[in-house]
């Protein structure tokens, strides 16, 4: 999925997976464009409070996975620019770790 928010992938060639250990790396460039929200504007039937919000927003997704055999280990960080004008909260990276077995 690697267009999406995961970024694990399949390192090895064909129906069997290899006892060997693996180790790799991934990397991602994502981008989105808001248009419109109605979560985010507030006026869609009355004159509300609203949260001024940017259009874009980029984020940048590193991986690194293990394997061994049928087992998986993956870590993903992602690192994403703020969607929220004028915000005080500077860091929005969060972290995914996940365990899989393939059989």
């Amino acid at each position: 999925d690697i267009a999406g928010r995961g970024v694990i992938m399949e390192p090895v060639f064909g129906s069997v997976p290899s006892a060997q250990t693996q180790f790799y790396l991934s990397a991602a460039l994502r981008g989105t464009v808001t248009a419109y929200t109605v979560l985010l504007d507030g006026n869609t039937f009355e004159n509300s409070d609203s949260v001024d919000y940017e259009p874009g927003l980029a984020q940048i997704i590193l991986g690194g996975h293990l394997t061994r055999g049928a087992l998986g280990l993956h870590f993903t960080l992602y690192l994403s620019s703020n969607p929220v004008k004028n915000s005080t909260k500077s860091d929005l990276s969060w972290a995914n770790m996940s365990f899989d077995y393939r059989f």
